[in-house]
């Protein structure tokens, strides 16, 4: 009788086995990228739900650059916006686009301005006015961004919020606009769109942007007059509170756009356009963490001025 060939002395034999080794670690390999990417995701969200406790407690140990990349990363993950300027104006009363809204608020403030997020929504503030920032240069048919480049310069500062997310006039105004401003993702309130709110407060302006397109209050219509401390809606969707500041009345917000490939890509250095571009600034744009116009004592010097007690139309203390 013939003895049985060997498996490995068969060549065919051997292709086949490499080829099942070969593609048997491919696959390993791919999970293993799968898997890792997915714990990284939440390892980052989860990092960023309690990244004020993490932070205080690298203070303490005095890792304070570790706790301030920390917040660096979570706002740009808050910041991770689908964007695209379909800016529609909205005439007096209308509610079109915007949801039912939420009641009215407001919350006391002592002297005349007020920090433009409440005590208890307030996360912390990324003074990151001038920083160079990503623009989809092309989408496909289903609006996703293909290609994208740093185009622009951030026109305002970010202040990170929390539940219940409240955003507060700053002073007493007038809403001079308010519009879609995009769509936003990845903050604590889900993803949807976002609205911007004009309010002229006499020497300034301010935009109140990223504000949740369904939970602006009622009472917030182009036209409307506003008190200091009123509430004029949620920002959850961005996980943020995006301010631009302006001298004089202006009715929408301005892009900043300095020299093009004046900024290393994808590199985005903090400050870059603040430090480099000053000269090519809308004309009407203020820096919010100066106190330039005069009429506004900048954010630094308003958080020693931030609403706490909340109040009801008719005065009457409701927490």
């Amino acid at each position: 009788m013939k003895p049985p060939t060997s498996f490995f002395a068969n060549p065919k034999s051997i292709k086949v086995a490499i080829a099942i080794i070969i593609f048997g670690a491919t696959s390993i390999a791919f999970f293993i990228m799968l898997l890792f990417g997915v714990i990284q995701e939440h390892l980052a969200g989860g990092f960023c739900t309690y990244q004020v406790g993490i932070s205080f407690i690298l203070d303490s140990f005095g890792k304070d650059d570790i706790a301030g990349a920390l917040k660096e990363m979570c706002a740009e993950r808050s910041a991770n916006k689908e964007e695209g300027m379909g800016q529609r104006n909205i005439g007096s009363g209308a509610v079109e686009g915007r949801g039912e809204g939420i009641d009215n608020l407001f919350y006391e403030v002592s002297g005349e301005q007020c920090f433009p997020v409440v005590q208890n929504s307030l996360n912390f503030v990324n003074y990151n006015f001038g920083n160079r920032r990503e623009t989809c240069v092309e989408k496909d048919a289903s609006g996703n961004c293909m290609d994208s480049e740093y185009l622009r310069c951030h026109a305002g500062v970010d202040i990170l919020t929390k539940a219940p997310g409240h955003v507060v006039a700053v002073a007493d105004g007038v809403v001079s606009n308010m519009y879609s401003f995009y769509g936003c993702k990845n903050g604590w309130g889900g993803a949807g769109e976002v609205w911007a709110i004009i309010i002229d407060h006499g020497d300034y302006t301010i935009n109140y942007g990223e504000i949740d397109a369904d939970k602006i209050a009622k009472s917030i219509v182009k036209g409307s007059t506003v008190k200091a401390g009123q509430v004029l809606g949620v920002a959850s969707r961005c996980g943020m509170l995006h301010l631009e500041l302006y001298e004089n009345d202006v009715a929408e917000n301005e892009r900043w756009y300095p020299p093009e490939g004046a900024s290393p890509i994808p590199a985005t250095p903090k400050n870059y356009c603040r430090d480099n571009y000053m000269s090519t600034i809308p004309p009407d744009l203020a820096d919010p963490t100066s106190s330039n116009p005069t009429s506004f004592s900048g954010l630094g010097n308003l958080e020693n001025y931030i609403c706490s007690e909340q109040i009801s139309n008719e005065g009457e203390t409701v927490s």
